[in-house]
């Protein structure tokens, strides 16, 4: 067997946390890094979870996972999912884990009528052609994401008529 892949639970949330700084690391952000183990438990695992997590393990170790979330398209009217992050580490690079992490999310996807599976991969990324290789191809060459941080946010919400 590649690996076990299964839902992570609340007592995955340091090994979690591990493998979010890792992948921080892979990037070269790992000083944006300001999630805690608290914030995973009250997010994903509180009473209204915001996101989900794929634990990979091999001989009972952690080696990779996944997280997910989910959101909707009021044109299409049907549920889309991101996949947000997707980590393996070093030494099982190259051994099916990502892919059997990603069949895992899929199936998971096909089972709530997905419409579609996002991922966003930055220019420099090899990891374009591991999900490419998947079947996966970039949404547009014309669409750019569009975004706004915590202080925008509370900025923007400042500016709102009745604030």
């Amino acid at each position: 067997m590649i690996c076990r892949v299964r839902m992570a639970e609340p007592t995955d949330i340091a090994v979690l946390l591990k493998m979010i700084r890792a992948l921080a690391r892979f990037h070269g952000d790992a000083d944006l890094v300001t999630t805690t183990e608290e914030s995973l438990r009250r997010h994903g695992f509180g009473r209204r979870p915001l996101f989900e997590a794929l634990i990979a393990e091999r001989n009972g170790a952690a080696v990779g996972y996944a997280l997910f979330t989910m959101s909707f398209s009021a044109r299409r009217g049907v549920p889309l999912m991101e996949l947000d992050h997707l980590y393996v580490e070093a030494a099982a690079r190259g051994a099916g884990v990502g892919t059997a992490l990603c069949r895992a999310v899929a199936r998971i996807a096909v089972d709530r009528e997905v419409g579609r599976l996002r991922v966003t991969v930055e220019g420099w990324n090899a990891a374009k052609g591991f999900y490419e290789a998947l079947g996966m191809r970039p949404l547009s060459d014309d669409r750019q994401p569009y975004f706004l941080d915590d202080v925008g946010l509370r900025r923007l919400s400042r500016t709102l008529p009745g604030r």
